[in-house]
């Protein structure tokens, strides 16, 4: 697995309180809004071998287990690139997931974990629309 970027842009123009300049962010401009430690933290993660094991470890600390259902959310959370086709279609970066599982799967512990930490999730249950009666059994 390999992940290369050249540059950040935000969804949200807020994240963890902090105001995040809607735009492309370089290398050089995320480095001026650093201090020294927080970047030599950064630059010391990005030489470690074990660093998408270790974010899926401190993402989801609780759940044990499911490894390839953790890398797909931190996967989702980080987001794809956006393309357009020979066309002209637009399509967007977006990753969705789908969780589906057995009881006590730790479905629930994912999504409500991924709803606190990402500014624009929503977190919804089944639960909530079969008590609606949309669901029909």
């Amino acid at each position: 697995m390999a992940f290369l970027a050249c540059s950040v842009q935000p969804t949200n123009p807020k994240f963890g309180g902090i105001e995040i300049p809607v735009g492309e962010i370089t290398p050089e401009i995320m480095k001026q809004q650093m201090t020294d430690e927080q970047w030599k933290h950064m630059y010391e993660m990005s030489h470690d071998k074990n660093l998408y094991q270790n974010m899926i470890n401190s993402l989801f600390p609780s759940v044990h287990g499911n490894d390839e259902v953790k890398k797909g959310i931190l996967l989702m959370l980080f987001g794809g690139v956006s393309k357009t086709t020979v066309e002209g279609t637009s399509l967007r970066g977006d990753i969705n997931c789908c969780i589906v599982g057995d009881p006590s799967t730790a479905k629930s512990q994912f999504l409500k974990q991924v709803s606190e930490f990402s500014p624009r999730a929503v977190y919804t249950s089944g639960t909530y629309y079969f008590l609606m009666g949309v669901l029909d059994t």
